[in-house]
């Protein structure tokens, strides 16, 4: 979760990836030209995902949820000149700062953008990725757990954001949103259940908390 602690975090935190001045401009720009900057990714979640993708050989990425391209330009600049990024984004109102700061961080030729619902997107890919990150409407989470776990490479990791939701799982709240993500996970635990040596599981308390799903 992003609060008015969020530039504090990156000025008193040694964030590697930062050390390029790139993500800070990402930053900044969707901080003073979208309404809902808080939907940036959480900073120690990109840290985290920048480390993810930078220690494995890593050629396809998937990310549910563009926004402003800011993870979707992490993992291009963590992984190598081979490596392809597609990323979905339902919203078209994002495309001109999408492709604004893939320009400015000069990786054009490693990420493909997808304009539209990813329901409507996900049925037509016939490749596998490596990494799946989702970070979209909370709503089809359990709908892109079924699509997805069936594109994610063997030793692939799909890794799902919000998943605590801001506290809202704990308190066991009714909204629909929060009911869907509760489905999800109880998606994950019935597939490790049914298949243990096939899938493990992990939710690390990072950000807003990430699920971390690995097919075996």
């Amino acid at each position: 979760m992003i609060n008015d602690e969020f530039f504090s975090l990156l000025e008193n935190r040694e964030l590697g990836f930062l050390n390029d001045p790139i993500f800070y401009e990402i930053i900044r720009n969707t901080w003073i030209k979208t309404a809902y900057p808080q939907m940036l990714t959480h900073p120690y979640t990109a840290e985290f995902l920048y480390l993810l993708a930078k220690s494995k050989n890593i050629k396809k990425i998937l990310e549910i949820g563009t926004f402003t391209a800011f993870t979707s330009i992490l993992f291009a600049k963590s992984t190598d000149a081979e490596a392809l990024i597609y990323t979905i984004e339902k919203h078209k109102e994002y495309a001109e700062l999408i492709n604004e700061h893939i320009a400015l961080a000069d990786v054009k030729n490693k990420i493909k953008v997808f304009f539209d619902e990813a329901l409507n997107i996900l049925p037509n890919f016939k490749e596998n990725f490596d990494i799946i990150y989702v970070d979209a409407d909370k709503i089809n989470y359990p709908s892109y757990l079924d699509i997805c776990f069936e594109i994610l490479n063997n030793d692939g990791i799909m890794i799902f954001d919000n998943i605590n939701w801001y506290g809202k799982l704990e308190k066991q709240s009714k909204d629909k949103k929060t009911l869907n993500i509760q489905e999800l996970k109880n998606k994950v635990d019935e597939l490790q259940f049914l298949y243990p040596k096939q899938i493990k599981q992990i939710t690390l308390p990072i950000g807003d908390g990430i699920l971390l799903i690995q097919k075996n």
